[in-house]
């Protein structure tokens, strides 16, 4: 029959075999899961945990009992897998020998536990009764070896974080603008039903504590004087958006006139920093295998001095959040090889300015030529350039920057063919020792940019070509552009779902 524990999740047993009469696996003095406590009168209890391809957990109770063996398999929803890590961590505890207080009994025999990996995926669990008590010095050894066991053991230890505060809501725009604060919304909405899909894979940081941001590090991607001209007038910007450029560059008016600043639009601005920053702490330590930052404004098209030389407008953004994640992945953390790779629509004309010059970086954009900022060479070549931008022959140790540049109105057969060509096998010929995604999304052909035609698996497509070109090696992928808020949701659920897949794998 169907059960439940006591949040209410029915769990259907599959299959059953031999139930002796005295044994009801699934009785209540054993919530949440009874299979994993075992009946003290029984002679031995083995358990079996397996993951299955489809996310769900199988446990198979074999109990031993007069030479007769029960064995009853069972599958559990992805949603309380982790329910399976809690019980078996409290087995030691509930059956180690407690504290005379004149309320509890002391059980005459004790109980050791050993854990042992199965397989990559499967783990068993013994248990047998000793038939003498031990002292507790000896079972809190016990229980430490259990712990340290099951932490190596357990599978799927969580391995793709994704970052988000709400701080980044506050830069406000006009109503007419397309980078709204909505979108942000539509993104943390998305990752906190992928939390709840994959609690055991997937795990979020709300509004993180911004890491200390120093002026002499910004200056390492930005000139003094624009980021004082920030720090200085930004803040006073009001509650209602203002042109940015009338507060940031004075007489150098933009031509788009698409950038604007509020009241909110600096501490956004360094929360985005603060954010990839810590994604970078975190893969560095090696807690995670891959980080999705979801933050705005976007950053790609600011360049040292905000727009950059050649552009007519700084295109949304105020601080280069890839490019400051890759110098602290770099100066920080002494990843030797980095490198970036821009997916948006848009050349990522800002990282290049700032990348350029600088020795240990790789900055791969795949964009279309003849499309705002207008920069990144003419469509349909591919050009590859060191650090003083000389070209370079493909596949060349010297080359730094790999511009693809596609016409507009392209399919995904032309985008994955330059893409395999230009950005995978530079990205392997490079051996990166952490890989940064500028994970624009408006190259869709649903998006309001309507410049490419790429569709919702080609998004899926393009992260599994990048995390399988260097496997093992970090991924941070940064939110950009991406403007069909519907469509938005899900293009970041495929790109997400697959950096939880494949570093799970």
């Amino acid at each position: 029959p169907e059960f439940s524990t006591p949040d209410n999740t029915l769990l259907t047993p599959l299959r059953t075999s031999i139930i002796s009469p005295n044994l009801s696996p699934f009785y209540p003095p054993f919530s949440p899961l009874s299979p994993l406590l075992p009946n003290q009168n029984q002679i031995s209890n083995t358990i079996q945990i397996a993951q299955t391809e489809n996310n769900t957990t199988e446990i198979t109770v074999i109990t031993n009992q007069s030479n007769v063996n029960i064995a009853q398999t069972t599958v559990i929803t992805p949603h309380i897998s982790n329910l399976i890590e809690h019980n078996i961590e409290n087995i030691t505890s509930e059956n180690r020998t407690p504290q005379n207080n004149g309320n509890s009994t002391i059980p005459s025999a004790s109980t050791s536990h050993t854990i042992e990996q199965k397989t990559a995926n499967t783990i068993q669990i013994s248990h047998s009764q000793t038939g003498n008590s031990k002292s507790e010095v000896e079972s809190e050894k016990k229980a430490e070896k259990h712990k340290n066991a099951k932490a190596k053991a357990l599978p799927n230890t969580p391995k793709t974080v994704a970052l988000y505060s709400r701080a980044c809501l506050e830069h406000k725009v006009p109503s007419f603008h397309l980078e709204t604060p909505q979108r942000l919304e539509a993104v943390i909405g998305v990752l906190e039903n992928l939390a709840q899909q994959y609690p055991t894979s997937f795990e979020i940081i709300r509004d993180p504590p911004n890491p200390s941001i120093s002026l002499p590090f910004l200056s390492q991607a930005h000139s003094l004087e624009y980021i004082s001209s920030l720090q200085t007038k930004l803040v006073r910007a009001g509650t209602i958006p203002i042109h940015a450029t009338q507060l940031t560059q004075d007489d150098r008016e933009e031509e788009e006139g698409d950038t604007w600043a509020s009241r909110g639009t600096w501490e956004a601005a360094l929360t985005g920093v603060g954010i990839v920053m810590t994604a970078v702490d975190l893969l560095a330590q090696n807690r995670y295998s891959s980080a999705f930052c979801a933050i705005r404004p976007p950053g790609h098209h600011a360049g040292v001095s905000g727009k950059t030389t050649t552009a007519c407008s700084q295109g949304y953004c105020y601080l280069n959040n890839v490019a400051l994640g890759a110098i602290h992945a770099k100066t920080v953390h002494n990843f030797a090889k980095v490198a970036i790779v821009d997916i948006d629509v848009h050349h990522g004309n800002g990282t290049q300015e700032i990348i350029q010059g600088k020795e240990g970086y790789l900055f791969i954009s795949i964009h279309i030529g003849d499309l705002y900022p207008f920069t990144g060479n003419e469509p349909e070549h591919i050009y590859t350039f060191d650090t003083n931008l000389n070209a370079t022959p493909p596949l060349s140790p010297h080359t730094s920057i790999i511009n693809i540049s596609l016409k507009q109105k392209g399919n995904s057969q032309r985008f994955r063919k330059m893409f395999k060509e230009g950005a995978i096998s530079h990205l392997k010929f490079y051996q990166p020792d952490i890989i940064f995604i500028s994970a624009g999304f408006d190259a869709h052909k649903s998006d309001p940019t309507d410049a490419c035609r790429l569709k919702d698996d080609d998004f899926m497509w393009i992260t599994d070509t990048i995390q399988g070109a260097n496997e093992k090696v970090p991924i941070v992928s940064v939110l950009e552009g991406g403007y069909d808020i519907d469509a938005l949701k899900k293009w970041v659920k495929a790109h997400v779902y697959r950096l939880i897949i494949n570093s799970r794998h």
